[in-house]
């Protein structure tokens, strides 16, 4: 925050010395005005760089203990989790919380966090100096500058539901891809890979569909307080020569006035673009915090009961995933009922044939 202060400072200080350089060479006071300008042009420069690197240094602080902080108490509330309570979702959703919707929290939020308070430090201090320039064009500044807020307001509802709607495809993106990199011995086996890109191209594309309409909608907000900007630089910069013209103001006032204005008008264009990302955002925050807040104990909603088969006798039990490629060779088992079996093998040994092919299959 003091950082941001003194950057705030360094701008006000940099309008001034716009105006003071107009004014030395209007006034024509030759080498002396030109020395004066070298001083505060050095001084402006070394203050501006300290401040910046002081200002980046801070912000890395924060982000890193932030950052970190989440990640952890989202980790050690999802390992506290019984076991009705971490599968009463996906386990690709956890995993698309800890990496998608992480990130995106940093981007959008605890990044935009001291931004957005230094923008707002810049354009306060910037619109009080603007105020010592001229009162009238101050009041013009923020009556254009509030414009600029509109866009946001009312298209940041269908924004968040364009998100909303991209994080559920990332979910199901997730948990397909899990199923897939799961089940790559069975896909191997069968021969299927044509089938499974197919559908994973599928997927693939429906999600881009939906970060598009997601960026779209973000664009018309964007694009509409982009506009807004312009036609309040333009109302001011008019303002500006007519106050000229009619001898109110010095040409170097005009300047260090209009300087000073793009430092209300950028920040506070930069707060309605962060305004919009967090509106966009609400719904991945809330997904986070429903991890958080969620219980860790969760009774189990449905009981099965399967029949007990008894005793399993397996004879002459032959599988093959291609015709001459026979990898059960007349199989004789018999399983005891109470006790517990292991299917051990290689890969393209006939595990899954055995239990889902045949036993489950058969048995339920």
């Amino acid at each position: 925050m003091l950082a941001d202060l003194f950057m705030a400072l360094c701008l006000v200080f940099w309008s001034f010395f716009v105006k003071h350089m107009a004014d030395t060479v209007y006034a024509a006071d030759g080498l002396t005005g030109i020395q004066s300008m070298l001083i505060l042009g050095v001084t402006f420069l070394l203050v501006c760089m300290l401040t910046e690197y002081g200002d980046s240094y801070f912000r890395a602080r924060f982000l890193r203990a932030a950052n970190g902080a989440l990640e952890k108490d989202l980790m050690s509330r999802i390992l506290h989790y019984d076991i009705n309570a971490f599968n009463s979702e996906n386990s690709a959703k956890y995993i698309s919380i800890l990496n998608n919707d992480v990130r995106k929290i940093d981007e959008m939020v605890f990044r935009l966090l001291p931004q957005t308070a230094g923008n707002v430090i810049c354009a306060s201090v910037c619109l009080v100096a603007l105020l010592v320039y001229n009162p009238w064009n101050a009041l013009i500044c923020v009556i254009t500058t509030a414009l600029q807020f509109l866009p946001p307001l009312f298209i940041g509802k269908r924004a968040a539901a364009a998100q909303q709607k991209y994080m559920e495809s990332l979910d199901g993106m997730n948990a397909e891809i899990k199923d897939t990199f799961t089940g790559f011995e069975v896909i191997k086996s069968f021969g299927v890979e044509e089938k499974i890109q197919e559908k994973s191209s599928s997927t693939f594309d429906r999600v881009e569909a939906d970060a598009f309409r997601m960026r779209i909608t973000q664009g018309k907000s964007i694009a509409i307080s982009e506009g807004l900007v312009y036609f309040g630089c333009i109302v001011q910069m008019i303002f500006c020569a007519y106050l000229v013209i009619q001898g109110e103001i010095t040409m170097g006032i005009l300047l260090g006035a209009l300087q000073i204005a793009n430092y209300v008008v950028n920040p506070a264009r930069q707060i309605t673009s962060q305004l919009l990302e967090y509106k966009t955002v609400k719904p991945v925050i809330a997904r986070v915090v429903a991890v958080l807040d969620g219980e860790e104990q969760v009774e189990a909603t449905e009981k099965v009961s399967i029949a007990k088969a008894g005793q399993i006798q397996v004879e002459g039990l032959r599988f093959s995933y291609e015709e001459n490629k026979e990898v059960l060779h007349g199989l004789n088992y018999r399983f005891q009922e109470g006790k517990k079996y292991a299917v051990v093998g290689g890969s393209g040994s006939g595990k899954t044939g055995l239990l889902f092919g045949i036993y489950w299959r058969n048995l339920l």
